[in-house]
């Protein structure tokens, strides 16, 4: 009897830490998330406007991705939210081209959501000059602005599935219009890796290899598969994307800004 009630009592214990510690992880993400953000409007304001107008003006950088990619390693991660707000972030700071990239193709799944958030985030911050337009591999989808728009960001929204199938194609295409090339023992790697770039596509789009990489991953590694070359790409592991913001973009582009490229020498 003694027995069974000493292990009632650890077994009771046991499930009690177990809810503490759940509580306390549960605890320990809104405090983060509420940080980022109490950090965010204690530099920047409450106006969505005035912390991109502020944000601009401290970023001042002659050297500027034209495309970024957001990489969301694991499913958990993927935030429909979360990737409109960066693709406008991206947007605001001169990237005419932002990639959206998930292992499991959840992002492609709620482009709906994806498109709802981005209007209201283009409202909010007063983002009226851009279009967006969220090109996938069925077609694209345009955000509706209210004003004249003198900004056109192409927002590629991507999976590895996807990824597979369309450097296939294009590896394929460039078989068939130079097989006299492929058969010479002399072409080199750089050569047909340029043509396959060139020839890849996301839809009718073709896909430009990214200058920034952002992961979104608690170990530095790089996920399969993406649909571009990995030469020149600068990546940055940021960690949870929910302690990503406005603030953590700025130092990514000022790390892109500050490096040397060798291009291999």
């Amino acid at each position: 009897v003694m027995l069974e009630w000493l292990a009632r009592v650890l077994w009771a214990a046991a499930s009690l830490a177990v809810r503490a510690y759940c509580a306390v992880l549960a605890v320990g993400r809104e405090a983060s998330r509420a940080w980022v953000n109490a950090r965010e409007r204690a530099l920047f304001g409450r106006d969505p406007r005035e912390a991109l107008r502020r944000s601009r003006e401290r970023l001042a950088l002659e050297k500027r991705p034209a495309h970024v990619a957001f990489v969301f390693a694991r499913p958990r991660y993927v935030r429909c939210e979360k990737a409109a707000e960066l693709a406008c972030l991206a947007a605001v700071h001169g990237a005419r081209t932002v990639t959206l990239f998930d292992d499991t193709g959840l992002l492609k799944k709620q482009i709906t959501t994806i498109l709802g958030h981005l209007s209201t985030y283009v409202k909010q911050a007063d983002l009226g000059c851009f279009q967006f337009v969220l090109n996938t591999a069925n077609g694209q989808h345009y955000v509706d602005a209210t004003e004249t728009k003198s900004h056109t960001v192409m927002v590629h929204v991507v999976s590895q599935e996807e990824s597979r199938r369309v450097v296939a194609t294009a590896a394929t295409e460039v078989a068939l219009q130079k097989p006299r090339q492929l058969e010479t023992r002399g072409t080199a790697y750089e050569t047909l890796a340029d043509d396959i770039s060139d020839a890849t596509r996301i839809g009718s789009v073709v896909f430009t290899e990214p200058e920034v990489v952002v992961v979104f991953d608690d170990y530095t590694i790089i996920p399969n598969f993406f649909p571009w070359h990995i030469r020149l790409s600068e990546f940055f592991w940021a960690g949870r994307p929910d302690r990503f913001g406005a603030l953590q973009l700025e130092d990514v582009l000022r790390g892109y800004a500050h490096t040397e490229k060798r291009f291999g020498v």
